[in-house]
């Protein structure tokens, strides 16, 4: 199933638009101690008044679908007054909202269903369909558009056009997922179906490292540099010894210069050729810590 994530039309922080519309939250449902509203694609929070005239803090979404998906979440774990089974009433309660009767009697007319009317979204072919009708309702509620003429209309239809079947789809299903993953909250195993969706918040890309090369005494410390040295004079002094045992002391003196100056040229030769590959890294370093 495709989810629509934007862009859209109005801004998260454009309060000439009803909440519910630009948070793409269509309940206006606050945000959890658990977050629960992460795992359906919640973004930033924002500060919204309450009924009791408190601050409650309300996640955006980044999609309809996960703004759906927390409606249906928040119904079964808010809302269940049995096993799979809600009523208007108890979802209303759970709200605890102003104008509780006004609200609670709007949702019963324009859903078609009985106050403390059971939902059964287990046994009912309908379940789905008739809270979806619930879901509806109260959201033109909450963003003030319930007739063409109210001021929240415009933007909630720009956002929720109900008249997109592939809006609709992502409502409903939206809602089925959330309701769904409620349940699985619960412990009750539910076979995942392709409608379902799941929406977290991408992970932050992991800071690129350096590759830790192996350590290298060459490379790394005095210690390396103090190796080499006490190698190349143990070579010449292995070197020396053999020319005063073959040639004599006089003979020696005499050859010493030349034989010296030819001797460390081919030692420097011989350990360019032997640690080359390093040499090579302590020039790469030595690029890197310059850039």
């Amino acid at each position: 199933m495709n989810i629509y994530t934007g862009p859209w039309a109005y801004a998260l922080d454009d309060k000439s638009v009803p909440a519910s519309v630009r948070l793409r939250n269509l309940g206006a449902i606050g945000s959890t101690r658990d977050k629960h509203e992460a795992r359906f694609g919640a973004l930033s929070a924002q500060e919204l008044p309450a009924s009791d005239g408190s601050q409650l803090p309300t996640p955006a979404f980044s999609s309809i679908y996960g703004g759906a998906a927390y409606y249906g979440h928040y119904v079964i774990r808010r809302a269940e007054v049995k096993p799979g089974v809600t009523t208007i009433a108890a979802i209303i309660e759970a709200y605890s909202t102003g104008n509780a009767d006004t609200y609670g009697n709007t949702v019963v007319r324009d859903s078609g269903l009985g106050m403390y009317e059971g939902i059964d979204l287990w046994r009912d072919p309908e379940g789905y369909l008739k809270l979806y009708r619930v879901m509806i309702s109260m959201s033109k509620w909450e963003a003030g558009a319930r007739s063409s003429s109210a001021p929240g209309y415009d933007a909630y239809m720009t956002v929720y056009n109900l008249a997109d079947q592939a809006v609709v789809d992502e409502l409903y299903w939206g809602m089925v997922h959330g309701l769904r993953e409620a349940w699985r909250d619960q412990g009750y195993t539910i076979e995942v179906t392709p409608e379902e969706v799941f929406i977290y918040e991408a992970p932050e890309a992991p800071v690129e490292e350096d590759e830790e090369e192996p350590s290298d005494p060459l490379i790394n410390g005095m210690s390396g540099w103090r190796t080499v040295i006490s190698g190349g004079l143990g070579i010449l002094a292995t070197f020396f010894s053999a020319v005063f045992d073959i040639f004599g002391l006089e003979n020696a003196e005499k050859l010493g210069n030349v034989t010296a100056q030819v001797f460390i040229g081919l030692a420097i030769l011989f350990l360019v050729l032997k640690f080359w590959k390093r040499i090579e890294r302590i020039l790469k370093k030595g690029v890197k810590s310059l850039g």
